[in-house]
């Protein structure tokens, strides 16, 4: 494959996961649900690479396509700052923009995707970020579950609520 193919499945990827949200809430959230998404063999995601980070698993490619959908107008991005300083981003498809035509994903994507939006919409960042940690450290470590669960606990300590619903996840996305 191409890099302007994977760029362009990159950039597809990255719209149907905001599209499906029709509102996306955080940076953390986009980028654990891409790496759950790719740890399902979904195609547009297998050549992004994922490196851990502070929330876990993130891939400076995803994040460039984004800040490029921002600049085209593709993707409208909001940012919030709080009283504490930080600062908030929410993502929105520009439905008119003349480049979404040529974003379109098969059949078959489009039903693995509304599986995996069904599965994870209602998940918290944390749990999302847990989920997300766990695979990466049993995949990347050779990790058992149980192993890579104590050491995303470990690493991630503020996600401690959100043990169950993260293995919940998992397992619901048999992952």
């Amino acid at each position: 494959m191409t890099s302007l193919d994977e760029l362009r499945n990159r950039l597809a990827a990255l719209v149907a996961i905001v599209r499906a949200h029709q509102t996306l809430h955080g940076r953390v959230r986009l980028q654990k649900l891409a790496y759950l998404l790719q740890q399902m063999r979904f195609e547009p995601l297998q050549h992004v690479r994922f490196a851990y980070h502070h929330y876990g698993p993130y891939s400076d490619q995803l994040a460039g396509v984004l800040d490029q959908a921002v600049a085209s107008g593709l993707i409208h991005e909001q940012v919030q700052t709080s009283d504490e300083q930080r600062r908030r981003f929410t993502y929105e498809v520009v439905e008119r923009h003349e480049d979404l035509q040529q974003l379109g994903m098969t059949e078959e994507q489009q039903h693995a995707l509304c599986s995996f939006h069904h599965a994870t919409e209602r998940a918290h960042w944390r749990t999302l970020e847990l989920a997300a940690t766990i695979v990466y450290l049993q995949r990347r470590s050779g990790l058992t579950r149980e192993q890579a669960v104590v050491r995303a606990l470990g690493l991630k300590p503020a996600c401690a609520d959100f043990r169950e619903e993260a293995l919940e996840l998992l397992k619901t996305l048999s992952l």
